[in-house]
Parts: structure tokens; sequence; C-alpha cells
């Protein structure tokens, strides 16, 4: 009897330990609680990053920030199919330029009929996100926000909307913070003022601008690429432009979104660019 008994107080600690973050929060906090919910398994992880942070106010808030606002965010693969939804391989830097990949993909129509887009792979943040990846960024966030110049005006809830967000649109997630934050180490010593945060952004897109240059091509790449991508080939489209500029500039404590335009009033093109906070 005995063993039945300690068997059945281990079963119920086992139960209210996925429910101990809810029963912990305050009445706001429904958000959160709807979010652990949806994430399903994954719920384990995102209460392993509220645990994480229970010490730390500011970092619990920002941790409890996050989760709340993860629902709709993802990552996705897309798949290049024929009239008959057969998927077709591409890589388009194996052509030499975007007049060439266009021709290639006319070829093929006239060869397979109309060639079209569709989803190949979703991973909804929610139930995909490890607690190791969202401690690292919040921990990282944190570094910036607290110990560059120009991030001294910031505020809390700035910081929050600004710099701490980990993806900027639907790449595949990848740490890119500490990359960013070794990168731009003396970046103070070479201001004039450290402590103004334009002067910070132009010196970082400076650089970006050297190594990194938007190329058509990647209109027809199946994702937006993550930062080792990015790396590897130096080249994008305007949404992966926006991203990088947003990674190198969060991870140095500068608030920094993308703002865009779904189509020009004379063309079916859209353009994405970068939207900087300067904290007065």
């Amino acid at each position: 009897m005995l063993k039945y008994a300690s068997l059945l107080i281990l079963v119920l600690l086992a139960g209210c330990g996925q429910e101990i973050v809810c029963t912990g929060m305050c009445a706001g906090d429904e958000l959160v609680c709807s979010a652990l919910e949806k994430a399903g398994d994954n719920r384990v992880e995102l209460e392993k990053v509220l645990r994480h942070c229970k010490t730390d106010s500011l970092k619990y808030e920002a941790a409890k920030f996050l989760i709340a606002n993860m629902e709709g965010h993802s990552f996705y693969r897309f798949c290049l199919l024929d009239s008959l939804d057969n998927e077709l391989e591409i890589d388009v830097l194996a052509y030499p330029d975007y007049e060439m990949l266009c021709a290639a993909f006319d070829s093929v129509e006239v060869e397979v009929g109309q060639l079209h887009w569709d989803t190949t792979d979703h991973q909804p943040d929610l139930e995909y996100v490890s607690a190791d990846y969202l401690i690292e960024n919040i921990d990282l966030a944190f570094e910036a926000w607290q110990n560059r110049p120009w991030a001294s005006k910031m505020t809390f809830e700035q910081m929050c909307e600004y710099v701490l967000p980990y993806r900027g649109s639907s790449e595949p997630l990848e740490s890119w913070r500490q990359y960013f934050l070794d990168r731009y180490k003396d970046l103070s010593s070479q201001m004039e003022d450290p402590t103004d945060p334009k002067e910070a952004v132009v010196l970082i897109n400076r650089d970006i601008k050297t190594w990194f240059t938007f190329d058509p091509r990647f209109y027809r790449h199946p994702t937006d690429q993550g930062l080792s991508e990015m790396l590897a080939c130096g080249l994008g489209r305007c949404e992966d432009m926006t991203n990088l500029a947003i990674y190198a500039m969060r991870a140095n404590g500068l608030g920094v979104t993308s703002d865009y335009t779904p189509a020009w009033a004379d063309t079916g093109n859209n353009h994405a660019w970068n939207a900087i906070l300067i904290p007065g």
C-alpha cells in the first residue's frame, strides 16, 4: 500500500509541475497561459525558460513577453511544384543572374505546365523553439541593453519591443546575438559620441554593406535565409537584408524592426526596409 501511495504522490506532483507557472501568475498573464496551452508537448521547454528567469524580475517579464507574443510566428519552407504538384529542385545560385533564372523557369513551364509554390515545412515557434535558444536570446539581449552606451536611454518596454525579439520574419531559428556582439564589441571606440544610437546604426549598417548585397535571384529562394546561409553567400533579397540588420543591431542593444509595402502603386513588386528607434 505504501508503494502505491508513493506512486500516486509522484504522479500528482508531475501533473502539478506543468501548471505551476500559470498558477503563480497574475490575472493579466492570460496570453502567456494561452500560449503554454497551445505549445502542446513543447510547453515543457517554455516553462523551463520561465523557471530559469524567475529569480530576475525583469528577465522574467521579458520571458513572459516573448511567450505571450509567440503565437503566429514560425519558420516556413516552400517547395516549387509543377502543374501536377511534382516537386522540383531549385538552387538560385546555379544561375549567373536573375534573367537567366527567370528564363529557366519559363523553359521548365513550357515542358511541365505552370509552376507554383507551396508550403513544404511549417514549424510554429510555440511548438518548436527550445528553452536553451530563448534563454540565450534573453541573456544576450539584456547584456547589450545594459552595457552598450547608446542603449542607456532605452526603457525596458522599448527593449522588449525592439531588442528582445529573436526573429525577423519566417527564417529558420539560429543563434545570432553572440556573433554580432563579438563583431562589434569595439564599436564604441570608433564613435565620436558612444551614447548616440544613430551613429552606432550608421557604422553597423556601413559594415554590413561591405559584405552583404542585394540579389534578385533570391526572389525565387524557398525560404527567408538564416544567418549561416547569409554569411556563406553574402547575397539576399530585401527581407534577408532587413533581417540581417535586425540581427546586427538588436544584438548590440539598438532598437530596430522592419517595415514594408506589399506593392508599389506602379508595380506588383513589394519592398522591405528597417525602421530604427531613437529613444529620447
